[in-house]
Order: C-alpha cells, then structure tokens, then sequence
C-alpha cells in the first residue's frame, strides 16, 4: 500500500505509477487555525504501508508544517495497525544540518528527526535522499 501527504503528491503518483502500484485514498484537511486532520479511507491492519512526503516548503505549506503533517501520516497508520511503515522522503530539509551549535553543545539535527520520525514504531524504516541534480 502506498500513501501520499500533500507536499507533493505528483511525486508521489509518479512513484506509484513506476512501481506499478496504486496511491491509496486519504483524507488531509488543514484547519484555519494550522491543525491537520488525517484520515486513512482503507484498512491498513496488518499491511505493510509507504508513505511518500518530501520534507519541504510547498505553495500551501512551510517546510515544519510538511514535517508535522509527516508525524501525524506516521502515527496515524501506526494506531490504524499497519504492519511496517517505510517513509519515502526524498527531500529531507532538516537532514541537511550537520551540527547546531549553542555554547558547548553541539546537537546533530538529522538524526533528531529521524528519531522523531521513526520513534512512533520501532520497526519502521525511513528512506531519505536528495533527488536534486
């Protein structure tokens, strides 16, 4: 099964269409006050799920919110039972930061998303890359 979020799902189709495979139905709605809602339209019990969402500013969104709507996909299909959720990003932003540095301490910011990313699961995989040329 293969999910898309609203970063950019003409990516997405692209993707599914090369795989041979079909982009499952979803609900996403933004609310005037930021929030996201998320509903999944099949049964993901026990399925193993892809979930296409470059990390990215778009023309309706900023790049945390395209992070934020990424979480919620991710613990959205966690509490509907899926199986293993394999993320597709293939534009990561904060993965490109090597270090942020404040006084002393020095924090890696990719690997805290990505453990943001992947902590709703243990088992789940994240596939990020740069795709541009």
């Amino acid at each position: 099964m293969m999910f898309s979020g609203t970063s950019n799902p003409t990516l997405a189709s692209s993707i599914a269409e090369f795989m041979g495979v079909k982009l499952n139905p979803l609900k996403s709605k933004r609310f005037s006050d930021g929030e996201v809602s998320i509903q999944i339209e099949e049964s993901v019990r026990g399925k193993n799920v892809y979930l296409v969402q470059p990390v990215c500013r778009s023309e309706d969104a900023s790049v945390n919110d395209a992070l934020v709507e990424l979480l919620l996909l991710i613990s959205t299909l966690r509490r509907a039972s899926a199986n293993q959720i394999t993320a597709l990003i293939p534009y990561c932003m904060y993965s490109f930061f090597t270090t942020v540095s404040y006084k002393h301490t020095h924090t890696h910011t990719h690997t805290h998303t990505h453990r943001r990313i992947r902590s709703p699961g243990s088992k789940d995989e994240i596939k990020s890359s740069d795709l541009s040329i």
